[in-house]
């Protein structure tokens, strides 16, 4: 699952991310049900720069302005109407919480 949804959201013209795995089994912090919503499967990033024209790439050195994207992918074996209210909420909810770490820093 991991190589085909790494696949996809490299090429996918709304993403266009390199990917990297995450292995739970290596974490420092493993407990039972600790590492359930700690960790992504995948996290992704984008850089736009391909896309820029050499004035703007000029005015971000100036600037000293990187600009990226960061997604992270949670894959999940089986998603059945009676889970997918959790998973969906749960992810929901970690996504706040990282929105809101970065903009109170």
């Amino acid at each position: 699952m991991h190589t085909l949804l790494s696949s996809f959201v490299y090429v996918s013209l709304n993403l266009r991310c390199v990917t990297k795995t995450i292995f739970h089994e290596k974490t420092s912090k493993f407990q039972n049900g600790y590492n359930q919503w700690l960790h992504p499967d995948l996290v992704g990033v984008h850089f736009p720069f391909e896309e820029y024209s050499n004035c703007t790439l000029d005015l971000q050195k100036i600037l000293n302005n990187e600009q990226y994207e960061i997604y992270s992918f949670e894959i999940k074996k089986e998603v059945t109407f009676s889970n997918l209210k959790e998973y969906f909420f749960k992810q929901f909810q970690i996504s706040v919480g990282q929105m809101k770490d970065i903009l109170s820093h």
